[in-house]
């Protein structure tokens, strides 16, 4: 799939790539370096891509055009099943019957809401980012090339705003403006393409590279708000509160978008929930050891990165009320040692054994 990828136009960029400059001449590869490699690559060509190469698989069969409204449930020694899934094609009532049923529908799922109609109990963390973000793709000119990442860092935080810039492939890249929830004027104005690309051209990080001679934009200004941190809880008291259901990806954890883990978490779920079905067969056990390897793997970020975003909501409370006490290159230092959108986007790799995705 690496390969395939790469033939689609995303960018390998190499550990040594990501050096400094003044450190790239005295570079010397060791063997496991090339591990540490990772994509530049939109979210809309990966997961093209993904979809071709699980469709190729034996045994995967993709049902499109589908509309799931609903499930079917039973209680056995007091322990609630799903026992089936439904939904609408071409207007006819279907149902679907399986041995597990995974939930990638995201973070608006409606199964919480179904098996809690169901008399499960699920029970869920939550706390704010704080934060709305913006973000506009562009696209290279003809012959145009990216400025040179060692002039200017593409990452930075000024208190009051955020920006970081994300290669992607076949010539595109795109630029993130994040804000605090409380900065009402900058909320207000960011969403209008004119004011994104002038606060753009403001900020040496993000300048180059929407110079107009050097890019155009391709797309309208996305905004995301509404951000919160969420872990759903589907195990109480050493018990699953459904048997054969499995929720993956944001349907089970949601984090903040600046830190740029979402994709990471939900691909060491899918990890760890393959391990378990090959190793585990008795649905409640599987379950549990689901939820526990979770706990293993992810709970440690979570919890660093609830904690930061409550750091970032007060520092721009005090930023707002002019006590932030220190300079822009203050500031800006401060925001590449404590934030989050800098190894954001050069990608900072965590890996464990049998594990592939960056955290």
């Amino acid at each position: 799939m690496w390969e395939t990828l790469v033939a689609a136009g995303a960018r390998e960029f190499t550990f040594g790539d990501s050096a400094p400059p003044a450190l790239r001449s005295s570079y010397t590869f060791l063997p496991g370096d090339e591990k540490l490699s990772f994509l530049f690559c939109r979210r809309s060509t990966l997961e093209l891509i993904m979809r071709r190469y699980a469709a190729s698989l034996p045994g995967v069969d993709f049902v499109t055009e589908i509309f799931v409204n609903g499930i079917d449930t039973d209680e056995k020694d007091g322990a609630l099943a799903v026992t089936s899934v439904r939904g609408v094609k071409d207007e006819k009532a279907v149902v679907w019957s399986a041995d597990a049923y995974v939930d990638a529908s995201g973070r608006t799922s409606q199964f919480p809401d179904w098996l809690r109609a169901a008399g499960a109990e699920i029970r869920e963390e939550e706390s704010p980012t704080g934060i709305l973000y913006f973000t506009r793709h562009y696209r290279l000119r003809d012959g145009a090339a990216e400025p040179d990442r060692g002039i200017a860092q593409g990452a930075g935080d000024l208190g009051y705003i955020k920006y970081g810039v994300f290669a992607a492939d076949n010539s595109h890249f795109s630029i993130t403006l994040a804000c605090p929830e409380i900065e009402t004027n900058l909320r207000i104005a960011l969403p209008r393409p004119e004011v994104f690309d002038r606060v753009c051209a403001l900020m040496p990080g993000t300048a180059r590279w929407t110079d107009p001679s050097r890019a155009e934009p391709v797309s309208k200004v996305f905004a995301m708000g509404a951000l919160k941190n969420v872990w759903r809880h589907f195990v109480k008291d050493s018990m699953p509160v459904a048997r054969n259901f499995f929720p993956i990806g944001d349907a089970l954890i949601r984090s903040n978008p600046l830190y740029g883990r979402g994709g990471s978490m939900g691909a060491i779920e899918a990890f760890v929930l393959g391990d378990v079905c090959n190793a585990v067969s008795d649905p409640v056990a599987r379950m549990v050891a689901y939820d526990r390897g979770v706990h293993e793997e992810i709970r440690p970020f979570f919890d660093a990165m609830a904690r930061q975003d409550q750091h970032a909501i007060r520092r721009a409370e005090r930023e707002q009320s002019g006590d932030g006490g220190s300079s822009l290159r203050g500031r800006l230092t401060k925001s590449f040692v404590e934030d989050a959108i800098g190894p954001a986007s050069t990608c900072t790799s965590h890996r464990r054994p049998g594990r592939g995705a960056p955290m």
